[in-house]
């Protein structure tokens, strides 16, 4: 999420409070450090209540006075520091003995410096102001950033194991990753989107924090995602009001006051959006929101392929004609099935759910095993195609078939073996060779 910290450059104001209870004095104090650096901005008070009630994100520095009424300097240091461990406090007092020194020290003072009678005091004080205002900055942006980078770090790695677990269908996925992508944007919910460009319409397809249900339809004109398909780069917006977005059709929708998405694309078409939205404006979305936004989409697109290629998968293979097996092979060697055709069922009589996960052995009578899985060692040890004749069992006859083996491979490892039959009608051409 955004850290809500904002940077102030080096050459920005330095807003100082300073607790003094002589008026005269302050107001003197306040002229001769803004002569001095005009960077300077003053804010004098007279106690260090007034001091405490002044203080705030705002002050940069608090300068402060020892003897007062009411809190004395370093009481109000103590007071400071519990809330402000690190903001620089200077004690700027006319009392300057070892024991206030030591107390001031002790309680965490950042500066300590006597009053003096002539005016280059101011100068020193300027300067010193100056000074440690520059490096408590320059040491906010440096934790903040190292703040930045572990957080970015985690959530890199909790995008890394929901996707890389293999125990998680891709609806169980897609709906953690929203989760994690709300959690790490700063927003309330996050949508899938089909869109059909033609039509106009927009189809939630998988949703996260909101009180829209996935299947939901709506007209595309009155979207944010309508612009987001119109570019390959991220669309983002953190106030809708500010930014000037309030007359756009989305925003009387919706009213979201943030948004932020990119267009998925599968096999070179549109499929629709991956986008986030928030009802309360925030900051603008930081380069590292941005990367894992982007990490976001590109798995949301890879998984989207691989779906479309499974169905095509699933498709062919269910509707060719030829019979067709899936066999795995486990680190042990050992061939089992994996699936069957329609086109295998007919052929053989041998169910899908019947045999998936038996070994091949347990399947095949003993002559057609021993052709088959002697084939199937040899495609998987070659990690190549492999051809054969050979007889199987049907019933009360004998069949003669032509099996064609090919390996699956992943990272250079055979897992799968898919076999394809074709059945043999017994005659013989002109070459003496079974017609197939």
């Amino acid at each position: 999420m955004s850290s809500g910290v904002q940077f102030t450059p080096m050459d920005e104001d330095i807003r100082v409070l300073h607790a003094d209870d002589e008026p005269g004095f302050g107001e003197t104090v306040a002229a001769f450090l803004q002569r001095e650096d005009e960077r300077l901005v003053v804010e004098t008070v007279t106690s260090a209540s007034e001091a405490l009630d002044a203080l705030g994100s705002e002050v940069d520095c608090v300068v402060s006075d020892y003897d007062m009424p009411g809190q004395n300097g370093v009481e109000l240091l103590e007071r400071v520091r519990a809330t402000y461990p690190d903001l620089p406090f200077i004690l700027f007092t006319g009392k300057g003995s070892e024991e206030v020194a030591s107390e001031a020290i002790s309680t965490g003072v950042t500066d300590y410096l006597q009053k003096g009678t002539g005016t280059e005091q101011y100068a020193v004080l300027a300067n010193r102001i100056g000074n440690l205002v520059d490096q408590y900055r320059a040491e906010q942006r440096l934790a903040v950033h190292e703040r930045r980078q572990r957080e970015s770090e985690a959530y890199l790695e909790r995008l890394l194991h929901i996707t890389s677990d293999t125990t998680m269908t891709p609806e169980a996925k897609t709906h953690r990753l929203l989760e994690l992508g709300c959690e790490r944007l700063g927003v309330e919910n996050g949508h899938l989107v089909k869109i059909d460009e033609d039509r106009g319409r927009y189809e939630v397809v998988s949703v996260f924090g909101s009180d829209v249900e996935a299947g939901a339809i709506f007209d595309l004109s009155e979207t944010f995602c309508r612009r987001t398909i119109r570019s390959d780069e991220i669309l983002d917006v953190h106030d809708t009001v500010e930014q000037g977005w309030t007359d756009d059709p989305a925003y009387d929708a919706f009213e979201f006051a943030v948004y932020i998405g990119k267009r998925l694309v599968v096999e070179s078409e549109l499929f629709g959006t991956l986008c986030f939205a928030g009802d309360e404006p925030r900051e603008p979305f930081t380069a590292d929101e941005k990367t894992f936004f982007d990490l976001l989409t590109r798995w949301f697109d890879g998984m989207l392929e691989r779906q479309r290629r499974r169905a095509q998968s699933e498709t062919v293979f269910e509707s060719v004609q030829e019979p067709l097996f899936v066999l795995d092979v486990t680190h042990e060697g050992t061939l089992l099935f994996r699936r069957v055709n329609p086109a295998y069922r007919e052929l053989t009589g041998h169910e899908a759910e019947v045999i998936r996960g038996t070994p091949l052995g347990d399947v095949l009578d003993d002559g057609a095993e021993t052709d088959l899985e002697a084939s199937c060692r040899a495609c998987v040890d070659e990690a190549s195609q492999v051809e054969f004749e050979g007889q199987i069992s049907l019933g009360d006859r004998e069949q003669r078939v032509r099996t064609r083996l090919a390996p699956v491979l992943v990272n250079d490892e055979v897992i799968q073996v898919v076999g394809t039959v074709r059945a043999l009608d017994g005659r013989r051409n002109g070459n003496g060779t079974e017609d197939d």
